[in-house]
């Protein structure tokens, strides 16, 4: 089981982008709240936002978030380059119920860092929380056509379609949209 004593030994991590550009990987701390805020209201477009399972243009939402890590529930990750947030991700994690072998992965890209390995990274390392909470599997859900790049990203990761939820999903407009629902068993050595 992951202590707060393997947290601050894994972390902060440096990391390189696709085309070299480095950046941090680190848990998100409460301090964040100012950063984490900017992220979501000024560098992800609201396109994207609607797909997201918060409202995360409330900065009562993301107050909520920076006050109360629990990283037993939610472990969350962000990257950072020169002071800026420009990936948020989290692991979501149940400890009771069918569920409790089962870990939710979230990510979000500033769409200036999208397409350089930036999502790989941050899949990966939660990847490597998982196996230290002893999860066995990864559930990523993903809405077709609005979210078709991070299909292949989590494809890349290992991920395997299981299923579709058909016409779930509704955008601002009211238009229905796929929910490909992504796995990974996870292998502990």
């Amino acid at each position: 089981m992951l202590s707060t004593e393997d947290i601050s030994r894994r972390y902060p991590k440096q990391a390189r982008s696709r085309d070299g550009a480095q950046f941090l990987i680190r848990p998100l701390q409460k301090s964040d709240y100012e950063k984490l805020l900017d992220f979501f209201k000024n560098e992800i477009k609201d396109e994207d936002v609607a797909f997201l399972k918060d409202n995360v243009k409330d900065p009562k939402i993301i107050k909520s978030w920076c006050d109360n890590i629990n990283f037993e529930r939610v472990f969350p990750l962000v990257a950072v380059a020169n002071d800026k947030i420009i990936a948020n991700s989290s692991l979501h994690m149940r400890t009771f119920g069918w569920a409790k072998n089962v870990g939710k992965v979230r990510v979000t890209v500033v769409h200036s860092w999208r397409r350089k390995g930036v999502g790989t990274k941050l899949i990966k390392e939660l990847e490597e929380i998982a196996k230290l909470f002893l999860l066995e599997n990864l559930w990523a859900e993903i809405v077709l056509e609005a979210q078709d790049p991070a299909t292949k990203v989590f494809k890349k990761a290992g991920y395997q379609r299981e299923g579709t939820l058909r016409k779930i999903a509704k955008n601002p407009e009211e238009k229905l949209f796929d929910v490909a629902i992504y796995i990974k068993r996870l292998e502990h050595y």
